[in-house]
Order: structure tokens, then C-alpha cells, then sequence
């Protein structure tokens, strides 16, 4: 996989390979393995960083990656971006991200896989997960280096997603939510309490039904908990519609539902390599704004 090239031109001839790399944001430990791989070259040749460089070369910097372990699997995927560092898709609800032992097919990765089957030296790396009822925006790398330096953005706050969610009751205008989220044993439910990590949401109200029974939400992330905004919206009373584990299973047939209206809308980040702006958005499902149309209107 190329990550960078460049021709050396008259007024940057003498200077050291290092200093045409800086824009790459290369953690130590990539850098190493690049290096260790032969992975920078000048004209076409393995070279230290801190050589020296004349006009007309040639640099190249390559990432390599080990072979990678899941089967391809033909499938559909809704691709959203795509360039040859990143992916982002728009997860379908009901999706699985990653196999599990009772389901080993019809996951997101076993598509993506087969989605890059041509690609040679392609690893994809899940950056951040959606719940399997949750659809939306989900962002992959397709190698180690643009992998590592999403994760430490996402670390950083720097990967702004941005959710809608149909939810029960009125919320105010604008709000915050600022709870430990607590993972308890032998449940797939997390707690919110005083205990646990710390997370906190914020939250917009975009429109109520005229009976306040139900709210169209606006939803940032400011953490990133397992279940953060399921749990942190039963904790103040005002559960996600179809939420059959933290909400009301009656609101599956009451709002024929097949899912939790939960989605990943928005995200916007800065690219890894060239530290461009990238913003993609996921149309709310149909079958949410059916829900939206019968009882928010």
C-alpha cells in the first residue's frame, strides 16, 4: 500500500527523507516497522531517513501489512467514501460488525473483505463499532498507519459523530448527559451511575410529537461507551424507540419496528495521510422516517 511520494525538486535537494515524511503523522512504532520492511525508498531502493537527498530522486513510502485472517464473503455493502487509506460505509440495522461464535457469516467485515478482494496488501480495521441494531456512518482503515492515527484521533476527540435518534417523552431544547456508564457481568446492560467510566452526551431536540410522547434527537458523542447513549437516555426516562434492552418491547409492534431507532448520521474527521477534511453523512432509514411521518408530523 503507498502511502507518499515525492520528486525531489532543485530547491530541496540537499535535505534529509525524514523531513518529506512529516505530514504522514507516523507513530514510532509504524514508522519502525515500515522502515524495518524496506517499506521508504529512493528511487526505488531502501534508504535511511536521515539520508540525503538530490534533485530528480524518487521517494516512495510504502505500508505493509500481514496476511489477513477472515474469508471474504459476498455481500452488500453501502459505501459512503472510499479512497485508498480509508472506508466509510453506511451500516445496514441488524448487522452484525464482526462474526460472532453462534453467527459466523452476514457480518460487516466479512463483506468489506470481499469489497477489497482485489486490493493487494489491504488489512481493514474496524476504527469504532455500532451496535448490531444501530445503522450509519461506520469508519474502517484499510491499513496500519492510517488505522493508528484514526484510533489516537478518536482517543483525542478529534472523530465528530453525530447520531439521531427517536426517542420517548420530551427532552429539553438542549441537554447533557454526564453519567458514569458501568459494564456489569453475565448482561449484555450497562449501568449509569457513579461508578464505571466516565461519559457524557449532548444532545439536541429537533422536534416532538404535538402529545409529547415522542422526540426526534440530535446526538453528539463527546465519549465513546459501549451502549452510551441506549443507557444514558433510559437513565433519564426517555428511552430510544424499539429499545427492547434498555426501552419498551411493546414499541415494536406498536411502531412497527424491526430495530431500535438509533443512527449514525454524521461524521467528520481529518484524513490520516493528507489531513484533509472529510465529512460523510447516512440518510435517516426509511423505515425511521415512516415512524417520523405517522406520529411527528
Amino acid at each position: 500500500m503507498k502511502l507518499f511520494e515525492h520528486t525531489v525538486l532543485e530547491n530541496e535537494a540537499g535535505r534529509m527523507v525524514q523531513s518529506f515524511l512529516a505530514g504522514l503523522h507516523l507513530r514510532k512504532r509504524a514508522r519502525r516497522e515500515i522502515l524495518s520492511g524496506g517499506g521508504i525508498t529512493r528511487n526505488g531502493l531502501p534508504v535511511y531517513l536521515t539520508s540525503r537527498v538530490e534533485a530528480g530522486d524518487h521517494i516512495e513510502v510504502h505500508a505493509r501489512e500481514s496476511t489477513f485472517w477472515m474469508p471474504p464473503e459476498p455481500g452488500e455493502i453501502r459505501v459512503l467514501f472510499e479512497d485508498e487509506h480509508l472506508l466509510v460505509i453506511d451500516k445496514a440495522a441488524g448487522q452484525l460488525v464482526h462474526p460472532s461464535p453462534g453467527e459466523r457469516t452476514g457480518s460487516v467485515m466479512g463483506y468489506v473483505v470481499y469489497h477489497l478482494r482485489r486490493e493487494a496488501c489491504v488489512h481493514p480495521r474496524l476504527v469504532h463499532r455500532l451496535d448490531r441494531e444501530t445503522s450509519g456512518t461506520l469508519l474502517l482503515s484499510k491499513h496500519r498507519v492510517a488505522h493508528d492515527a484514526l484510533v489516537r484521533a478518536l482517543r483525542a476527540g478529534e472523530i465528530k459523530r453525530t447520531y439521531q435518534a427517536l426517542s420517548h417523552g420530551l427532552l429539553p431544547k438542549n441537554f447533557t448527559i454526564d453519567v458514569a456508564v458501568k459494564e456489569e457481568r453475565d448482561t449484555l446492560r450497562r449501568t449509569v451511575g457513579i461508578e464505571g467510566k466516565s461519559a457524557v452526551t449532548h444532545g439536541v431536540t429537533l422536534k416532538t410529537s404535538s402529545d409529547k410522547a415522542l422526540s426526534h434527537l440530535s446526538i453528539k458523542l463527546e465519549t465513546g461507551r459501549t451502549h452510551q447513549i441506549r443507557a444514558h437516555l433510559s437513565y433519564l426516562g426517555h428511552p430510544i424507540l424499539g429499545d427492547i434492552l434498555y426501552g419498551k418491547e411493546e414499541d415494536r409492534e406498536r411502531f412497527n419496528l424491526k430495530r431500535h431507532a438509533l443512527h449514525a448520521s454524521e461524521l467528520r474527521f481529518y484524513h490520516p495521510i493528507d489531513a484533509r477534511e472529510v465529512c460523510v453523512f447516512a440518510p435517516f432509514p426509511d423505515e425511521l422516517q415512516t415512524v417520523m411521518m405517522n406520529h411527528l408530523q
